[in-house]
């Protein structure tokens, strides 16, 4: 399954990649590094916040948790990049309506460097929300002694507290 998606992520690449080119050759004031980053920050943004749940607490975040953060984090840098806007202004003539879709006046413009920031810190504050559920800290709590009596670890360090 892992390799499928790895085959799936990386035709999706070469799909971005092509885009891309082709924009440029048809519109050489297209300029890439911005819109690169700027898609970079809607995906990296919630992906560093369930990294820093995962790497700084040890009783927070849960399966249903960081799902519901990481769709909390996208929807934030989705307004925050107003794609909303685009999307909605881009299906309208479909729908028979006029494309005049505007971000509401209360919602700050924010430059593309500060998507991934406003991502990481919406994950971060919804995932702190929710607890680690005490059978998965009990698989870690045995699969961590497990670890330290395995016969890979050297004989002098086998039971010391930090070895893992």
């Amino acid at each position: 399954m892992a390799r499928g998606f790895t085959v799936l992520f990386a035709a999706f690449m070469v799909a971005i990649a092509g885009a891309f080119a082709y924009a440029k050759v048809t519109t050489p004031d297209v300029r890439i590094i911005p819109v690169v980053l700027g898609i970079a920050g809607f995906i990296l943004g919630p992906m560093l916040g369930v990294f820093l749940i995962g790497m700084l607490t040890t009783g927070r975040g849960s399966d249903r948790g960081n799902l519901l953060a990481i769709t909390a984090g996208l929807l934030a840098t989705v307004v925050a990049g107003k794609l909303h806007i685009t999307i909605l202004n881009g299906v309208a003539p479909w729908l028979g309506l006029a494309a005049t879709f505007r971000q509401p006046a209360w919602i700050p413009e924010v430059a593309f460097t500060w998507w991934a920031m406003i991502g990481a810190v919406v994950v971060v504050a919804v995932g702190l929300c929710f607890r680690t559920p005490d059978a998965v800290r009990a698989e870690v709590a045995r699969h961590e002694r497990a670890a330290k009596l395995a016969e890979n670890v050297p004989v002098e360090m086998r039971g010391r507290a930090g070895v893992s």
